[in-house]
């Protein structure tokens, strides 16, 4: 059972274990479709106490993977941009955007990289 004390954090970051560097075509598949962009806190972790702090809910700010014995990461800019880019950064050079999540999937699919961390931002009540 995971409990949440609270306050909520305002970043979450989630650390995915994979069995091994070398991973199935369809564990990726299925693991990155089910990836939530946002997600509610009360639907992962349970309260300590009452809090209305069950109702926060979180957003996917960055998704960092592993490929080989190289990391990439995917980190959305969002400000005053409808949807969204993400945009991919190999060490510190960029090296696309993306507008579409669908395609970041795709991506990581067909090179078979593994998510290792997601960072979720708390979406704020302003």
């Amino acid at each position: 059972e995971n409990i949440l004390k609270s306050p909520v954090p305002e970043i979450l970051i989630l650390n995915v274990n994979w069995h091994s560097n070398t991973v199935s075509y369809k564990e990726i598949l299925n693991f990155s479709v089910a990836i939530p962009l946002r997600f509610r806190i009360a639907d992962m972790y349970n309260f300590e106490h009452s809090s209305d702090d069950s109702a926060s809910e979180f957003e996917l700010k960055s998704l960092v993977c592993f490929v080989g014995a190289h990391y990439m990461t995917f980190i959305k800019h969002s400000v005053n941009q409808s949807p969204p880019v993400w945009h991919l950064y190999d060490d510190a050079k960029e090296i696309k955007m993306y507008t579409d999540w669908k395609d970041i999937i795709s991506k990581i699919v067909q090179y078979q990289i593994l998510p290792t961390l997601l960072i979720y931002e708390k979406v704020s009540d302003i």
